[in-house]
């Protein structure tokens, strides 16, 4: 039955395909989403291989927006678009959240080659303490503890609630108690990592202070996490920051209004979809790049599949 539904899918993502049915839009705006970009022998002992393209991944998903989409950063592209600019292969912006080293050492190489720009988010505080983010921390040390994966990815869901103070106490014991320390490769860039990016044409925006669920602080912490992250990045980079990216995607009309305040020209969540001229600039649809979600029924990276999920506007 399962093979029969993975028939009945591939053959409509072809046939849509083929008729132009799910082609890109000129009149939306996409926002592509990517996290980690690891090698497959690291992502087999990463806890979450969900927020993780390999570069040769990396490299198809680039390859079909390149030919389909005019690709760069938020910044640009959302300027673009605000302006009413529609070229003839729609806007695309590509974004990389957490501010990974492994964007430095795998993603850039694979961009450059493709001659495409992207946006960058970087966590300030956890860039400066070379602290991972803490569902990182959570994964890692379960990991270590020999939990499963689907344990793993419950006991992080069951801690976003937690205001961020609660939480930082739960992963600080969860890790006390692991004893286990985090692989070198997954720390967060660098400055100089993020000064690289920018030396070659990349745009690097805020992923705020910590990585909390904005919509979790008091207005006193959410101001903190928006304003001083941008500022932090001013100083260090000498830019202006433009292009704010919401931790896990959280946010709400008062979390955009801060961000607004705060003196962003948009902002980005993870709901699906594309964005159409009306769309609010403080939340701001995209689409995640999962990689097991385009692959045909062989387990092949399928551009037919991935029109198809583009053009789904859930």
């Amino acid at each position: 039955m399962a093979s029969l539904k993975h028939l009945v899918r591939d053959s409509l993502a072809w046939g849509l395909e083929r008729t132009g049915l799910t082609g890109a839009k000129k009149r939306a705006l996409t926002i592509a989403t990517f996290h980690r970009v690891l090698p497959a022998e690291l992502r087999a002992t990463y806890p979450f291989p969900g927020l993780a393209v390999t570069p040769e991944e990396l490299d198809f998903f680039l390859t079909f927006f390149r030919a389909r989409y005019t690709c760069g950063t938020l910044a640009e592209s959302w300027d673009r678009f605000r302006r009413g600019d529609r070229p003839e292969r729609p806007l695309l912006a590509l974004t990389f959240d957490d501010g990974q080293q492994d964007n430095v050492d795998h993603a850039l190489p694979v961009l450059r080659r493709h001659g495409l720009k992207a946006s960058f988010y970087l966590p300030t505080d956890l860039i400066e303490e070379r602290t991972l983010i803490w569902h990182d921390r959570v994964g890692f040390a379960l990991r270590a503890m020999g939990e499963s994966p689907d344990a793993i990815a419950e006991r992080t869901e069951a801690l976003k609630p937690l205001d961020p103070e609660h939480r930082e106490a739960e992963v600080d014991a969860l890790e006390r108690i692991a004893g286990a320390t985090p692989p070198e490769w997954a720390r967060l860039m660098t400055w100089e990592g993020a000064e690289q990016l920018l030396t070659e044409g990349h745009e690097i925006g805020s992923h705020s202070l910590r990585h909390p669920l904005l919509p979790t602080c008091s207005d006193t912490r959410l101001r903190a996490e928006l304003v001083e992250s941008k500022a932090a990045i001013e100083k260090r980079l000498g830019i202006r920051v433009q292009t704010f990216c919401y931790p896990n995607g959280d946010a709400d009309e008062r979390v955009a209004a801060a961000t607004a305040a705060a003196g962003y020209e948009c902002a980005v969540t993870t709901t699906w979809g594309t964005n159409h001229p009306s769309a609010p600039p403080f939340l701001l649809r995209r689409c995640d790049m999962h990689p097991f979600h385009t692959r045909d029924r062989h387990g092949i990276l399928s551009s037919a599949q991935l029109q198809f999920r583009l053009s789904r506007q859930l």
